[in-house]
């Protein structure tokens, strides 16, 4: 996997050798994720009251993952997703690779393509998860949204909201994790 990656997308191949790392460690987790689906029952929370939870698939969950990490944030959704009894939609973006195209950044071409759209609009798709740009991430969050559909917890620029710098300031994510 990371030779690959170091080949065709040109990440150094310590850095594909990383990903790789760390997107196996989630395989890891997800093969012991049966444990933690058990659920939980509880005598006597109160007078003649008993608690209990139980955790069940939702169905269908989709995955939109940036072009810069190719292996490793797909890696992060697909694994719990299949674990915890989930059809899992991959739609990785087809973005012009910025050392391809000469640029030095990347435009979002692959921002709202008729896959995304498809994705986010589909009835039987339950929930969405997004790692990638925030204006991408808000166009993301509003369709998701507006469709009924769960949004996985949001990821800018890899890292959740409350340490994404500049977005610390927005009135809708915590200032402190």
């Amino acid at each position: 996997m990371r030779t690959i990656e170091h080949w065709t997308d040109g990440k150094v191949l310590s850095a594909a050798t990383g990903e790789a790392i760390r997107g196996m460690e989630v395989v890891e987790f997800a093969r012991g994720i049966g444990y933690l689906l058990k659920g939980e029952y509880s005598e006597q929370v109160s007078t003649d009251v008993d608690s209990y939870s139980f955790r069940q698939p939702i169905r269908i969950r989709a995955g939109i993952t940036p072009f810069n990490f190719p292996a490793m944030v797909p890696l992060w959704m697909h694994p719990v997703a299949i674990g915890t009894g989930n059809t899992f939609v991959l739609n990785p973006a087809n973005g012009i690779h910025p050392r391809r195209s000469g640029s030095r950044s990347c435009t979002p071409r692959w921002a709202c393509p008729v896959a995304v759209d498809a994705i986010l609009d589909h009835p039987d798709i339950a929930a969405v998860s997004f790692v990638g740009s925030t204006p991408i991430a808000r166009y993301v969050h509003q369709r998701a949204s507006a469709a009924g559909k769960r949004i996985g917890r949001p990821t800018l620029r890899g890292r959740p909201p409350a340490q994404a710098g500049h977005h610390r300031a927005h009135p809708h994510f915590p200032t402190a994790v």
